[in-house]
């Protein structure tokens, strides 16, 4: 089996991780846990506006493409674009899953 060689700042920060969790009690694994759930949900928010935005330039394409087929007298056309564009937008059922989610984090009910 052929070596393998490993960046020293990684082998050091799985060293320092590895002692930070054998000598750590169990409120500071909550604590790390925690914020392991807040990354999570961070990322859940920026992935939902990065989506929203990405949403957004393709409303704004298929409106120039909808005006276009109008232009050409096709308003049928340009209606079923704009139909579909807009049955594709989920960006109000992932804010309300997520929010779902934080409130099942957080222990709380609605």
């Amino acid at each position: 089996m052929s070596s393998v060689n490993i960046n020293n700042q990684i082998e050091d920060a799985i060293k320092s991780i590895n002692t930070l969790l054998k000598s750590a009690d169990n409120d500071n694994l909550e604590l790390i846990a925690n914020q392991a759930l807040v990354e999570a949900a961070s990322l859940a928010m920026l992935n939902m506006v990065s989506q929203q935005q990405q949403l957004y330039m393709l409303q704004n394409a298929a409106t120039t493409v909808a005006v276009k087929a109008m232009l050409e007298t096709n308003p049928e056309e340009a209606l079923k674009i704009m139909n579909q564009t807009i049955e594709n937008n989920n960006i109000t059922a992932s804010l309300s899953d997520f929010e779902k989610v934080i409130r099942q984090i957080s222990g709380k009910k609605k």
